[in-house]
């Protein structure tokens, strides 16, 4: 019984640091500014507009992104649609 009880408190701490470290990489990623990049491709891309509280649709360069850089809006709302 006590080794259940002991597993059961363990287990619930894992999900909640698991969780605890997803919104902290969430909130991180979403806060990053959206970035163009060096080159001078025109690739059609979405990222997270902090100051809009949305993802928008953005040309990418084709290097020098940050993390902000998804390849679909569905992406990008999986990621940041519920971060703030």
């Amino acid at each position: 019984m006590k080794f259940t009880t002991v597993a059961l408190i363990l287990g619930l701490m894992l999900i909640i640091d698991l969780q605890a470290a997803e919104g902290a990489y969430r909130n991180d990623v979403c806060s990053q500014p959206l970035v163009i990049g060096n080159c001078f491709a025109a690739f059609q891309r979405f990222g997270f507009d902090a100051s809009r509280g949305q993802c928008v649709q953005f040309l990418y360069g084709g290097c020098g992104a940050n993390a902000n850089n998804f390849e679909t809006y569905q992406q990008c709302q999986a990621t940041c649609g519920r971060a703030y």
